[in-house]
């Protein structure tokens, strides 16, 4: 989408009866030292409708911009500054139209400036459609605050006209949306900066953006006790041992010192926890890999008990008896596999003594018989062989194991 931002009139709200006011000012997307935030997480759209020359919010879809008289605003909180933990200070609008209007193409005269009878002679070009209708799409062309040029054409160049939504934007209803909106973003990062954390957010990647937002951007809308929950989850994420210079200037004196112990606590009772966990090779490795080389920064990868060695001892144990098992696994196979292979030569051997004619075999039955030869008819059609053939009786096997030309030679598979 491609937006054009305009922020609203100056205005304010209160995050928590206990928290201090933070305040909306009017500002403009591109301004020098606008900054403006977009996602899921920052941004909300609302719906707007003109009735008796005014704007106000309107209960509404998309659906609804088929009607001109609507339009579709995005509110994305932001501020004026260039210091990287300026306060939230705007709601920025943007009108929320598609990149551009349809186009269509059109034949242009020739080179030569002869009317063409035909677009074999001239080459096509893509316009904009000067008048796109709503039923077509909500594009920058058909909305209430498209540009316009002299007798009526379109500035697609600057397709919105910022007077006019800045107008819009003096709306009481519109007003009160955007500190809903900024009402409602700080209170689900905050939300998410505050909840309990364990391993099962993995890197937790937008938990920490939460508290990196919270103490950036609204730390003087946010009470003295839920900055310090927010740093201990921080803490209690990253692992890092000392708190971090973008929080210390906003939390509460002392409180350093106290977050400090909480966190060296917490993760004692992080290693605890996962030391208890130990009783597989899988849970050995983990363990001797994290804290085999201590990190001083971070009481996420210290050996609070030195048990790396003792682990190390226990893995290998552990992979000897595994490798031991193992091996007297393969050997109980090759004797039972041995066993199997003297049980089938006996077996051979016996049905070898009681062949006689006309008795089956692996290439066809028996016709004749000279000990210690014996006359096959050999009923598979195989390369290089006659319809009957002279075995010993050593060469001969059961039907069941089937006949195959093996270098010249009749053998079973």
């Amino acid at each position: 989408m491609k937006f054009l931002t305009i922020a609203l009139s100056t205005l304010s709200f209160f995050a928590n009866t206990a928290h201090a006011e933070l305040a909306v000012k009017p500002i403009a997307y591109g301004v020098a030292g606008n900054s403006v935030f977009n996602g899921n997480d920052y941004c909300e759209d609302i719906y707007i409708q003109k009735t008796g020359g005014l704007w106000n919010v309107a209960n509404a879809s998309d659906e609804s911009l088929k009607d001109d008289s609507y339009e579709k605003l995005r509110g994305c909180i932001g501020f004026l500054g260039r210091e990287p933990n300026t306060t939230i200070n705007a709601v920025i609008f943007s009108v929320a139209t598609k990149d551009i209007c349809e186009t269509e193409r059109r034949c242009e005269v020739n080179s030569n400036n002869k009317l063409a009878t035909g677009c074999h002679q001239i080459f096509m070009k893509d316009f904009y459609k000067q008048s796109s209708p709503r039923s077509k799409g909500y594009f920058s062309c058909n909305s209430n605050f498209a540009g316009r040029r002299m007798l009526g054409g379109f500035d697609f160049d600057a397709p919105i006209k910022t007077e006019a939504l800045i107008s819009a934007l003096e709306s009481d209803s519109i007003k009160a949306a955007a500190a809903s909106i900024a009402q409602s973003r700080y209170s689900k990062l905050l939300a998410r900066a505050l909840q309990s954390y364990s391993s099962d957010c993995g890197n937790c990647s937008d938990e920490l953006d939460a508290i990196k937002f919270l103490f950036f951007h609204f730390s003087r809308a946010t009470s003295a006790a839920d900055l310090e929950t927010a740093a201990f989850n921080y803490l209690a994420i990253t692992g890092q041992r000392q708190v971090p210079n973008w929080m210390t200037s906003h939390l509460a004196a002392g409180t350093v010192e106290i977050l400090s112990n909480k966190n060296e606590q917490e993760w004692r009772r992080k290693y605890a926890a996962q030391v208890q966990k130990i009783i597989d090779k899988k849970a050995l490795q983990t363990f001797i890999q994290k804290y085999e080389t201590p990190d001083p920064n971070n009481w996420g990868r210290v050996d609070f008990d030195n048990l790396v060695p003792q682990m190390r001892q226990r893995l290998d144990k552990l992979l000897a008896q595994e490798q031991a098992e193992a091996n007297e696994k393969t050997r109980k196979q090759a004797e039972t596999a041995e066993r199997n292979r003297q049980a089938e030569t006996k077996r051979i051997a016996e049905w070898r003594k009681s062949l006689q004619l006309g008795a089956d075999t692996f290439c066809g039955p028996v016709i004749e018989m000279r000990a210690p030869m014996v006359k096959i008819a050999v009923r598979v059609q195989l390369q290089g062989f006659a319809s009957e053939m002279w075995l010993k009786f050593g060469e001969v096997f059961p039907p069941e194991y089937g006949c195959r030309n093996t270098n010249g030679r009749l053998t079973p598979y």
